[in-house]
């Protein structure tokens, strides 16, 4: 049954709490458990808030940069906002800080859009990136997340994650996207090897169907991610025979950025269960 608009209990008990600013939370966290943008009417099912509700949380947290909306679709995602809440306190640089003097070489020469993308749990969350300028291309939609094994970005993250903790991962159940989605733990497993051995993944139709990538790690002092970077473009014009040919170039430019990177420790936190 959904939440009564005008009641004035607190489901956080007796204790005087404006519940507009409940809501708005409540709005916000649920973003963290979907694997990509989500509309009104879905946040008000899985809320059980009236859809006005749930628009005026949305609202606010547009307004504020925590959500952003797709005018096409009408969906929201996590917004830019999120990155700053996440950034060291100490004064150590955030990943798209470490990423950022390359983006645009590796655009240039890739021709591709280039995203950033750190760990949130068992998921990765895009925090940034630089649009290719061809025509058509893919974009950079900051707070998508995905699953980690979903897409090479993530699986980067994932192979150079410690042992145990990709066990505790590889034991929970895999979720598939489209047909070519690896959702086999031994399969997934052998992939990881295969990602620590060649530095890099790649990624055909797996999380869209019609767009092909690569992802590299972007590492700390310790060889632990501190993220990932991932071109992608259209599988027609970013084919396998492309890629192959650019992975030479495109790793001269990342190793000197891995160079920068484990200069730091990474903050980020993985919770495997």
């Amino acid at each position: 049954m959904a939440e009564d608009e005008n009641s004035d209990k607190s489901e956080f008990g007796g204790n005087a709490v404006n519940k507009a600013t409940v809501r708005i939370f409540r709005v916000l966290f649920a973003f963290v458990g979907q694997s990509g943008p989500c509309g009104v009417t879905e946040l008000s099912r899985l809320l059980g808030m009236t859809k006005s509700m749930v628009h005026r949380a949305l609202v606010t947290l547009e307004e504020q940069g925590y959500v952003s909306r797709d005018e096409t679709t009408s969906l929201y995602q996590l917004g830019h906002r999120l990155i700053e809440l996440s950034s060291p306190s100490d004064g150590e640089p955030t990943v798209h800080d470490l990423v950022a003097p390359f983006l645009r070489e590796l655009v240039e020469t890739a021709g591709e859009t280039v995203v950033i993308a750190v760990p949130a749990g068992r998921r990765t969350v895009i925090v940034g990136g630089l649009e290719s300028k061809q025509a058509i291309s893919s974009r950079v939609h900051v707070g998508f997340i995905s699953p980690l094994h979903v897409g090479p970005g993530g699986r980067c993250i994932l192979a150079n994650l410690p042992p145990d903790d990709i066990s505790r991962y590889l034991m929970q159940p895999l979720e598939r996207y489209t047909e070519l989605t690896i959702s086999d733990p031994l399969s997934l497993h052998l992939e990881l090897e295969n990602v620590r051995r060649t530095g890099f993944s790649l990624s055909i139709d797996e999380l869209t169907v019609g767009t092909s990538s690569i992802g590299f790690p972007v590492l700390d002092a310790d060889a632990r991610p501190h993220g990932a970077i991932a071109l992608s473009g259209p599988s027609d014009r970013f084919n396998s025979q492309r890629i192959n040919a650019l992975i030479p170039v495109l790793k001269r430019i990342l190793d000197e950025m891995n160079r920068s990177s484990r200069l730091y420790r990474t903050t980020a936190v993985f919770r495997g269960e």
